[in-house]
């Protein structure tokens, strides 16, 4: 099982059915299982995932990611 990071989003959000779109914005963060009942739970990817939109409207975000090097703190920007 490959994660991955996706971001929704709606230009009409107040309206009475808003549309979304969404997009894949990283790829493959992470491989395999973040919790298991037997014993071999990985959190490397620690829950942590952050949103912030700019002055532009464009989405600002953070996350965590894992691997054998243990945890890193990644950030993309919408373009």
């Amino acid at each position: 099982m490959s994660w991955n990071v996706y971001l929704a989003k709606s230009t009409n959000a107040l309206k009475g059915t808003p549309g979304f779109s969404a997009q894949t914005v990283v790829s493959g963060i992470h491989t395999g299982p973040i919790e298991s009942s037997n014993g071999t739970s990985d959190r490397s990817l620690l829950d942590f995932f952050q949103l912030a939109v700019d002055p532009a409207g464009k989405a600002n975000i953070i996350y965590t990611a894992g691997g054998t090097s243990g945890t890193n703190l990644y950030f993309v920007k919408e373009r």
